[in-house]
């Protein structure tokens, strides 16, 4: 699956090394500087926040073609969360000084990582907007819908426990909203997984309109 850079790194000439990737972490949230920005090539890996006492927060599950490390590769600042895999998949792994050379040479990537980066904390915003002014059913249909999106398929491979992360709620309280979209036949529930079955209720739910 392509980028979401487009053009890619990869166009602009702009070398990496691709790896393969068991269940675990690909990059740790610390004090040590990024050297390398990822492109998940397969598989889906959840971006979280780890406390120092172990409690954590799901920021986003990324999938095919997903970016991530950008932020701490642009500014030299340390990892803001760290990248976990869910299973086996592999990884384009590209240099820090070869991205920003590739990005001196050709405007056209400067200004598709500007704009991913607009998205994202376009997101941020909406997220932040939601959790204060939206109810719950309607903040994880919206958040489902924005991870189909992102993702480009219907099949979302992502626990419940993830998903209450990423909402700030408990798994319980997430179950009751999910188990109510799946009588209503909106959503299908799996181990691992959440399938999307009708878009239409759930952006009317998540107050979207087309």
């Amino acid at each position: 699956r392509r980028s979401v850079l487009q053009p890619s790194p990869q166009a602009c000439g702009c070398s990496g090394q691709r790896r393969r990737q068991t269940r675990g972490v690909l990059a740790g949230v610390g004090a040590r500087r990024c050297a390398l920005v990822g492109v998940i090539a397969q598989a889906g890996q959840p971006a979280r926040e780890t406390s120092a006492e172990g409690r954590r927060h799901v920021v986003n599950v990324i999938g095919p073609g997903s970016v991530f490390g950008l932020i701490p590769v642009l500014d030299g600042s340390p990892w803001i969360h760290d990248a976990v895999a869910k299973g086996a998949g592999s990884l384009l792994r590209i240099h820090r000084d070869d991205l920003l050379d590739a990005m001196r040479r050709h405007p056209a990537l400067s200004r598709a990582v500007v704009l991913l980066l607009c998205a994202r904390a376009r997101k941020t915003y909406n997220a932040l907007a939601a959790h204060s002014l939206l109810a719950l059913p309607a903040r994880v249909a919206r958040t489902l819908l924005l991870l189909h999106e992102e993702n480009r398929s219907p099949l979302l491979a992502l626990s419940q426990a993830d998903l209450a992360d990423m909402l700030g709620v408990t798994r319980q309280s997430l179950n009751r909203e999910l188990q109510q979209l799946e009588r209503q036949g909106w959503v299908r529930l799996g181990r691992g997984r959440i399938e999307l079955q009708h878009l239409a209720p759930l952006r009317q739910a998540a107050g979207l309109w087309d």
